[in-house]
């Protein structure tokens, strides 16, 4: 009889555990759909396809792999061949989250600007990369500890002398310039047509929009909430570390959300 009933408590414990496995299943496949209904209900102002783009002047340059040997890089350099690039930046303001569709730059340290769709209040930010169930690799470069800047509207700048800039620790205005110029020009050229110098003047208007941290632990698609209640033109993504790899760093996907200025 003791047989029967340790038997019984075993079924039980077996069919809890299938239940329990069951629901965690059920609960991830209807975090997944939600998130992908919920993807088309936010506007999304980095959206390259509505209009977002790089700023190339204020973005690091795209990673790059060549061979050690001086001859093979001599004739990479002439032949484009034994090359490992990186995606171009456009490709975390397009939709897809794939395995390897992403954007690389050197190191762990850099930045990424995109120029929004419209000028508009940010209420948050939405970054995506892909799931440990899904990745190839370990996740060590993804982002980690990261800063936004946003790009203050000329129009709304002209009107506001009061507009706060981000301080250092000895209280001095930081001169994002040096920041700009910490992760040098870089060749990334939207085809497309954006020059230089038309948003020369937008790097004078910087706004500190905070700090976060993308936690692996998390769902890979996390959202960070912006407080700051000015009309932003541009944003710039500052990658502060990522999740200790320190050859590079990889982006997947980032959105813009907010409300049109009234």
């Amino acid at each position: 009889m003791n047989n029967n009933d340790n038997n019984d408590n075993n079924d039980n414990n077996g069919n809890n555990g299938l239940v329990r496995l069951v629901r965690k299943q059920l609960n991830e496949v209807l975090y997944e759909q939600l998130s992908k209904m919920m993807d088309g209900i936010s506007a999304d102002y980095a959206l390259y396809s509505g209009g977002g783009r790089i700023i190339p002047h204020l973005t690091s340059r795209t990673y790059e792999e060549w061979p050690s040997k001086g001859y093979q890089k001599l004739w990479g350099i002439l032949t484009r061949r034994n090359v490992i690039k990186s995606n171009k930046p456009e490709i975390i303001i397009t939709p897809n989250v794939n395995v390897g569709e992403c954007w690389c730059f050197n190191g762990d340290q850099g930045q990424i600007t995109i120029r929004l769709s419209r000028s508009i209040i940010i209420t948050h930010i939405t970054y995506t990369h892909i799931g440990k169930d899904v990745a190839i690799d370990p996740l060590s470069s993804a982002p980690k500890e990261f800063e936004l800047w946003g790009l203050i509207d000329k129009e709304e700048d002209d009107d506001n002398d009061n507009i706060i800039l981000y301080k250092d620790d000895d209280n001095n205005n930081i001169d994002i310039d040096n920041i700009f110029e910490n992760n040098n020009n870089n060749n990334n050229n939207d085809k497309g047509g954006l020059k230089r110098n038309e948003f020369e003047h937008l790097k004078n208007f910087n706004l500190f929009l905070g700090k976060y941290k993308y936690d692996l632990k998390e769902k890979p698609t996390q959202t960070f909430n912006i407080l700051e209640n000015h009309r932003i033109r541009a944003i710039m993504i500052k990658i502060l570390n990522n999740h200790e790899n320190p050859k590079f760093t990889c982006l997947y996907r980032l959105q813009v959300h907010g409300n049109l200025p009234l």
